[in-house]
């Protein structure tokens, strides 16, 4: 499973908002942000697709959970029960907040704050469901969870991560008192497969925030983007035609970990992924809740878009890499 799935996470901090801290003498090494990216990535993935034993082997033994409700679950056989127990558990999409994130090492532990949203898909496959076409949200599906979750995460064995403590609220996640580290120059001696991924949570932090110099920085200088009927030459050429679109700086994007997938060799990256646009109407992407407590999407929130994207990317200094070859194309990535 893993091998198919790719982590979107962010190490950027913008506009006074915070995210990744992984700066300073409290950097999280390459190994160590990998084993907690996959930790989060292994969640939501084994609430989309069901998979128990996954979601058990996020646990520590002596975990705690502590719900939206306020109920408390002891210990991670308990917590694993509690959660396979629920209705969503392998019945919905699972997408996550690239922008809003944070990590921050203590020791042999680490404070981590980040978003989760649940997409009920009315019984269809993850896979195989549009969940927008032709800039409106497909009727069959709906936002039923919107909850940001904090606590304390603990090194396991060879490298991986385990929840120690989770804290489940609901609505968008607030980072105020939470590391604001800027990210140093470590961040370009991080290793090929996080390179890869910060590149790609700077395209999406990008399209949310509206950063065009973040935008430009993701594209090579002989980039080719293709997308529907448009095909465009040049960095400079594709960040002028994606900054001037309307949605630019006003939707949310989100990307189902469940689906993506990347292969890296000798400074190439063959990638693919999916990318969820919601349009908050009037509110701020980064702080508006896409659905109420009780599971009901928001009236002022819609999915407006479900796109695809396939193709290369290459390294172009260590760790930093740029995307050479941009295919998009609407819907759920086709079967490989």
């Amino acid at each position: 499973m893993r091998s198919m799935i790719e982590m979107f996470t962010l190490a950027l901090l913008t506009g006074g908002m915070a995210a990744c801290g992984t700066s300073g003498p409290n950097e999280l090494s390459f190994e160590e942000e990998i084993g907690f990216r996959l930790l989060r990535q292994d969640y939501h993935v084994a609430t989309t697709t069901g998979d128990y034993e996954l979601l058990r082997s996020i646990w520590a033994n002596d975990a705690v959970l502590t719900t939206d409700a306020g109920a408390r679950i002891d210990g991670g056989d308990a917590i694993a029960e509690h959660l396979a127990g629920d209705s969503t558990f392998g019945n919905v999409l699972v997408l996550t907040s690239e922008s809003r994130w944070t990590v921050t090492p203590r020791g042999d532990s680490a404070e981590y704050a980040f978003e989760t949203i649940l997409v009920d898909l009315g019984g269809n496959d993850p896979a195989k469901t549009l969940l927008s076409d032709s800039g409106a949200q497909t009727a069959t599906v709906r936002i039923v969870a919107h909850t940001n979750s904090t606590g304390i995460a603990e090194r396991a064995a060879d490298g991986r991560w385990a929840f120690r403590e989770l804290n489940i609220g609901h609505g968008p996640l607030s980072l105020r008192g939470l590391a604001q580290e800027e990210p140093g120059d470590g961040d370009l001696a991080v290793g090929d497969e996080l390179g890869f991924r910060r590149m790609r949570e700077r395209f999406h932090l990008a399209t949310t925030s509206g950063d065009r110099d973040l935008l430009r920085s993701v594209w090579a200088d002989d980039a080719v983007f293709r997308g529907g009927p448009n095909e465009i030459f040049g960095g400079d050429a594709v960040t002028d035609f994606m900054a001037g679109g309307a949605a630019f700086g006003r939707v949310l994007v989100l990307t189902p970990e469940y689906s993506a997938r990347l292969a890296v060799n000798d400074g190439i990256a063959v990638y693919a992924f999916e990318c969820i646009t919601i349009d908050v109407g009037d509110g701020d992407p980064l702080s508006t809740p896409l659905c109420t407590a009780g599971g009901e999407q928001n009236p002022a929130v819609e999915i407006v878009r479900h796109t695809h994207t396939s193709g290369f990317a290459k390294r172009v200094a260590d760790g930093k890499w740029v995307f050479q070859e941009f295919n998009g194309g609407l819907g759920p990535l086709p079967s490989e």
